[in-house]
C-alpha cells in the first residue's frame, strides 16, 4: 500500500501540468499514489495525464464533470487509499523531499494534521505577507488550542496541510462544494478543532505559483466587491460550523476578533459605492452568529 495519497485537481492547466507532475514523480519517497482528478477539463490536460499514467503506474486518473476545486479534492479523498492525504494544485510544485518529510513528521508525533512551509514561485512574485503566512514555526499541539489558528502560521492554503485519512473519515471532513473561493479557510477552521494532534514544521516543501493567467485566485483578486462578498460567505460558513460544534462559548471572542481582522478594515476602506451593502452584510452576520457579550469583549 502507498504511504501517501497526493490529490491533484486538474482543470485546464496543460501549460503547467508537466512541471507539477514531474516534481511529484521526483519524490524521494517513492511509495506514493498520485490521484489526478480531471474536473471537466476542456484542454489537453487529460491527454497529458494518460501519457504520465503509461510511464508511471502510481498515477491514477479520476474523470468527473466540472464541479470546482472543492468537488475535485473531495473526489480525490474518496479515491485515496494511503494513510496520509496531501493536496497539490496542478500549477504548483513539490520539493523533492516533501512526501518523505511529511511522513516523518507524522511519525514524530501522534498527530492528525501536519502543516508545513512553502515559498512563492517565482520567488520575485512574493511579498512580505506571503513570506509570513508561508513560514510556520516548529510546534506540536496534542489537543486544540486557539493558538493553532490565531498565532501559528496555519492558514489559509490547504495544499500545505496533510491529514491522516482516518481522521478525514472519522470526522466526515470534506471541502465545502458550495463555495468556489476560500474553501481553504473553511476547511482549516473546521479541521483544526477536531484534530487529535497538530504538528507544524518550518520546512518549505511546496512551491506556490502565485501568478497564472485565468486562475481562480487572479480572477477574484481583480474584483474588490466580489472578493469581499465572498469573504463574507467564508466568514459566515466558519461561524456556522463553530456554532454547530459548540465552539462559540469557549472561543467566540477570539473568533470575533478574527472576523474584525479579516473583514472589518477592508470593508471600511472599500469603494463607497458598495461599502454600505457590505457593512450591512457584516452587521447581519455578527448579529446572527455571535452573542452580545462576545462582540463587546472583542471590541465591537
Amino acid at each position: 500500500m502507498a504511504e501517501i495519497s497526493l490529490v491533484v485537481p486538474v482543470y485546464n492547466v496543460e501549460a503547467c501540468l508537466p512541471q507539477c507532475m514531474d516534481s511529484i514523480r521526483r519524490q524521494t519517497l517513492s511509495n506514493i499514489e498520485i490521484i489526478c482528478v480531471v474536473d471537466g477539463s476542456t484542454d489537453r490536460s487529460e491527454t497529458l495525464l494518460r501519457l504520465y499514467s503509461r510511464l508511471d503506474s502510481r498515477v491514477r486518473i479520476v474523470v468527473k464533470e466540472n464541479g470546482g476545486l472543492s468537488s475535485a479534492r473531495n473526489a480525490g479523498i474518496k479515491a485515496s487509499t494511503a494513510p496520509i492525504v496531501m493536496f497539490v494544485d496542478a500549477d504548483d510544485l513539490l520539493a523533492d523531499r516533501a512526501c518523505q518529510t511529511v511522513r516523518d513528521a507524522f511519525g514524530a508525533h501522534d498527530a492528525d494534521m501536519v502543516t508545513f512551509g512553502a515559498e512563492c514561485y517565482p520567488s520575485v512574485a512574493g511579498d512580505a505577507w506571503y513570506e509570513m503566512v508561508l513560514s510556520p514555526g516548529n510546534a506540536y499541539y496534542p489537543e486544540f488550542h486557539t493558538d493553532i489558528l490565531f498565532k501559528e502560521q496555519s492558514r489559509p492554503f490547504v495544499w500545505r496541510t496533510a491529514c491522516k485519512r482516518d481522521f478525514l473519515e472519522r470526522t466526515g471532513l470534506r471541502f465545502d462544494e458550495t463555495v468556489r473561493f476560500g474553501e481553504d479557510q473553511i476547511f482549516h477552521f473546521a479541521a483544526y478543532p477536531k484534530a487529535h494532534g497538530v504538528t507544524f514544521i518550518p520546512d518549505k516543501l511546496y512551491r506556490y505559483r502565485l501568478v497564472r493567467e485565468g486562475s481562480l485566485m487572479s480572477t477574484r483578486l481583480s474584483d474588490e466587491r466580489l472578493k469581499l462578498q465572498e469573504h463574507l460567505v467564508i466568514t459566515d460558513r466558519v461561524c456556522a460550523e463553530w456554532k454547530r460544534d459548540g465552539l462559540m462559548g469557549p472561543y467566540g471572542v477570539q473568533l470575533a476578533e478574527w472576523v474584525a481582522d479579516f473583514l472589518l478594515y477592508d470593508i471600511m476602506v472599500c469603494n463607497p459605492a458598495y461599502r454600505l451593502e457590505l457593512a450591512e452584510g457584516l452587521g447581519a452576520l455578527l448579529g446572527n452568529r455571535f452573542s452580545r457579550d462576545a462582540l463587546e469583549a472583542a471590541g465591537y
